[in-house]
């Protein structure tokens, strides 16, 4: 039936070391994960400089529709000002027909304004009607986005002119041994782009605090889709697991963050089971307190169990029901009571 079928299927695979452009070099005991790195503009290539200069028109153009003034530009009739953006690119091995650029400008007062542009190496405009140079708002005089960047339909479209698709099984297929290589670059150099921290854990945890987070993984849904499951450490004390879903032709449908506390005992699986479970995990039910007395009035609020009874030893929440001595043993024989005809006579038995 092929690689795809009609149900879905999830395979968990440990990624392992690509040494290439943009990708961080180690062995497996030195790197943490698979990181797309980026490169100051000190430290480009002059092709690229030659490129990001030529098309500084367009890039100021783009970026002043989204709020970003970048190039020199004159203030209430004063002198020119230069623009306080520094750019560095983002080594993308995937991107060849694109140049990623990541700006940021950081005020005196402390407010940080952050943007992604993508400018086409063509240099004219592509077939789509799309402008050479495109730009992706991240963070605009320290405020965030009502819709974050990487969540907005805008990323993900401009993503998809930036990375060429490919399709799903031509990808996994080439890449037999470690299939979940290619989609994994792919979606680091989306957080790249987005502005979030571009490093996938690439093996299985051995801290407590982030025993739970997942390793790379692939899941094959149907009509050929994929979603590529992983989790990134963003913080000190939070980690982040994405899923990426991909169409049968490559292009990248929808992205999904959730955000995990490094606490060990607020784990995603005890989480996700919901009910009891997480209570007990995160603390929130306390363990019976054991009666001081035999039988403790119910207004009280404490048991009304014995301290005899086993339910009244555990230190789990008791049960809904009370505990019930067994009753003694039972004579072998019951005499049926007969009562004298006279009143006021007390019951024999034969």
């Amino acid at each position: 039936m092929g690689l795809f079928n009609r149900y879905a299927c999830f395979i968990p695979l440990t990624l392992v070391f690509v040494a290439g452009r943009g990708l961080t070099q180690g062995t497996k005991q030195s790197s943490p994960g698979l990181a797309i790195s980026s490169v100051p503009a000190s430290q480009m290539d002059p092709t690229q400089l030659r490129l990001v200069e030529n098309s500084q028109r367009a890039l100021a153009d783009s970026a002043r529709l989204y709020g970003f003034t970048l190039g020199e530009s004159t203030l209430g009739g004063h002198s020119p000002v230069r623009s306080s953006y520094e750019y560095k690119e983002i080594a993308c091995p995937l991107v060849t027909r694109h140049l990623l650029l990541a700006y940021e400008s950081i005020q005196p007062n402390g407010s940080t304004s952050r943007f992604t542009a993508t400018i086409s190496r063509e240099n004219l405009r592509n077939r789509s009607g799309h402008s050479v140079v495109q730009i992706l708002p991240i963070q605009r005089a320290g405020a965030a986005l009502f819709v974050p960047a990487w969540s907005s339909s805008h990323s993900i479209e401009v993503f998809n002119q930036a990375i060429a698709p490919e399709p799903i099984e031509q990808l996994i297929s080439a890449n037999a041994e470690h299939p979940e290589e290619p989609l994994l670059e792919r979606s680091l150099c989306y957080l790249a782009m987005v502005g979030e921290t571009p490093i996938a854990q690439r093996d299985p945890s051995r801290e407590s605090s982030t025993i739970h987070a997942p390793v790379p993984t692939l899941a094959f849904l149907e009509r050929g889709r994929v979603q590529q499951v992983f989790s990134v450490r963003s913080g000190g004390d939070t980690y982040q697991v994405w899923t990426f879903t991909y169409a049968a032709a490559g292009d990248l449908m929808a992205v999904a963050r959730e955000p995990y506390s490094v606490h060990p005992a607020e784990s995603p699986l005890l989480a996700a089971s919901g009910g009891a479970s997480s209570a007990y995990a995160t603390g929130a039910v306390k363990p019976a307190e054991k009666s001081t007395s035999g039988q403790a009035p119910a207004a009280s609020g404490t048991s009304t169990i014995p301290d005899a009874s086993p339910a009244a030893t555990s230190s789990l929440p008791l049960p809904a029901r009370r505990y019930i001595p067994e009753a003694p043993n039972p004579p072998s024989r019951i005499l049926p009571e007969e009562r004298d005809p006279r009143p006021g006579s007390p019951p024999s038995q034969r």
